[in-house]
C-alpha cells in the first residue's frame, strides 16, 4: 500500500477511466438477474409451503370435524381423551392459521418485488 499521499500522487495514471456503458448496463442487469433469482427461489418455497400446509390442516380439520360429532348435546358425553384431542387439535390448527396468513403476506411480497424489478431492468 501508499505510505503517503504524495507516494499515491505519483503512482496513480494520469487519466481517470470507468467502464464503458455497455459494460456497466450488463453489470446491472446481471446484478439484477440474480436478486430475481433469488426472489423468485423464495417465492417457489412459500408457495410450496403453503400449500403442503393448506392440504394438511384441510385434512386435519376433516378429522377433527369427525370427533366433534353432529349431535347437538354430544360435547357433553366426549371422554377427557377425545376433549384432549380436540384441544390440541384446536391449538395447531390456529397456528396453521397464522402460519398460512404470514405465507399469503410474504409471498404477496415477493411478487411485488418481481414487479418492481422488472419495471427496472
Amino acid at each position: 500500500m501508499f505510505k503517503s499521499l504524495t507516494q499515491f500522487l505519483r503512482q496513480r495514471p494520469t487519466r481517470f477511466r470507468t467502464r464503458s456503458e455497455s459494460r456497466d448496463n450488463q453489470t446491472d442487469i446481471r446484478r439484477l438477474k440474480s436478486v430475481e433469482s433469488a426472489i423468485q427461489e423464495a417465492l417457489k418455497h412459500a408457495e410450496r409451503e403453503k400449500s403442503g400446509l393448506t392440504e394438511r390442516a384441510e385434512i386435519a380439520r376433516a378429522c377433527v370435524s369427525g370427533l366433534i360429532g353432529s349431535n347437538v348435546d354430544e360435547y357433553r358425553e366426549r371422554d377427557e381423551k377425545t376433549e384432549s384431542l380436540l384441544t390440541e387439535s384446536e391449538r395447531e390448527l390456529v397456528t396453521a392459521a397464522n402460519r398460512i396468513n404470514q405465507l399469503t403476506a410474504q409471498i404477496s411480497l415477493f411478487k411485488r418485488l418481481l414487479e418492481v424489478l422488472n419495471v427496472a431492468s
